[in-house]
């Protein structure tokens, strides 16, 4: 990333967000996408976010199993809970801290994360008891 003035520069020449890393994918944001005030996410955050939980959920597929996912730490893991919860079709769920809330449901699907996933490893994901 560019540096101007000691900050990285998250966003293109035309206003857009630069795409992000997850799964060896490009992911693009809609040219329109902006932070959702009422969590006050921001590009950062969210990139930080994806590009974490994407490492760690790579080294989950090499290992599939209920203790690796522990082990990787993504039981507790948010963005691993919202994903989950996401590839379920699971509904928003207003309690915090339980099934999936509404500003990552949002950001799923405005940055259509299934199709970066493949459907083996969704199934992985979606099959995987704790």
């Amino acid at each position: 990333m560019a540096l101007k003035y000691g900050m990285p520069s998250f966003r293109n020449r035309d206003g857009s967000y630069k795409p992000i890393n997850f799964f060896g994918k490009e992911i693009t944001f809609p040219k329109n996408w902006r932070p959702n005030p009422a969590t006050q996410s921001q590009y950062w955050m969210v990139e930080g976010t994806l590009r974490s939980g994407s490492q760690d959920l790579e080294k989950w597929l090499k290992n599939p199993t209920p203790e690796n996912w522990k082990k990787l730490g993504l039981n507790k893991s948010q963005f691993a809970r919202n994903l989950r919860a996401y590839l379920l079709d699971q509904p928003v769920d207003p309690r915090k801290g339980t099934g999936l809330d509404a500003a990552s449901k949002e950001l799923f699907d405005q940055i259509e994360i299934k199709k970066y996933l493949k459907a083996d490893e969704i199934k992985k994901i979606n099959e995987l008891t704790t």
